[in-house]
Order: structure tokens, then C-alpha cells, then sequence
């Protein structure tokens, strides 16, 4: 459970599974291009996350951004439109993170 680096992109993942909760040590997490219609909450409870992507879930509606933005090691997150937008004021109170990037629509 001292994994750090998790890529799960081009899976097809419909969800994120409450066990994700368990890699504390969890610093990188790629999401990217699959099925995704929601990130759980339940994210935010990775404390060492660092880097966050999210970008290519076209299905993706609800974000927790307030929780995720409240990570304390949060740097780098990548998403799409509307989510860059919408969140990018929630994700700037947050003072650590460095980079907010929109990927190419």
C-alpha cells in the first residue's frame, strides 16, 4: 500500500473505487481518457497527491474540486472544458498548487 504512482488511462473506468482511499502514499494519480461520469469525494483524502488527471473523460460531470483543492500537496491537476472553467477559481484558493493546466479542446 506505498504505491505512488498509479496510471490508469485508456481503461474504460466507469468509477473510482472507494479503496483508493487506502494509497496514502498514492502521489501521482492519471485518470485520463475513460468512462468516467464522477471523481468520489473520497479522493481527497489523498494527502501526498500531487499531480491529478483527469482530462479525455468526456462522460465526466461532477468534480469535487472544493475537497480536492483542499489537498495540501495538490500541484499539477489537468482536466477539460467546462471543468478547467468552472473549478479553476476553487482550485486557485488553493495556495500550493502550482499549475492548473486545460488540455487542447
Amino acid at each position: 500500500k506505498k504505491l505512488k504512482y498509479l496510471r490508469a488511462v485508456k481503461n474504460q473506468l466507469v468509477d473510482v473505487p472507494a479503496t483508493i482511499a487506502e494509497l496514502q502514499h498514492l502521489e501521482t494519480l492519471w485518470l485520463s481518457e475513460n468512462l468516467l461520469e464522477s471523481v468520489p469525494t473520497h479522493i481527497a483524502s489523498l494527502k501526498r497527491l500531487r499531480n491529478l488527471r483527469l482530462c479525455s473523460n468526456s462522460s465526466l460531470k461532477r468534480v469535487p474540486f472544493d475537497s480536492i483543492a483542499q489537498l495540501p500537496s495538490l500541484r499539477e491537476i489537468t482536466l477539460d472544458e467546462p471543468h478547467h472553467s468552472e473549478f479553476a477559481d476553487a482550485l486557485r484558493r488553493t495556495e500550493p498548487l502550482k499549475t492548473i493546466e486545460k488540455t487542447a479542446e
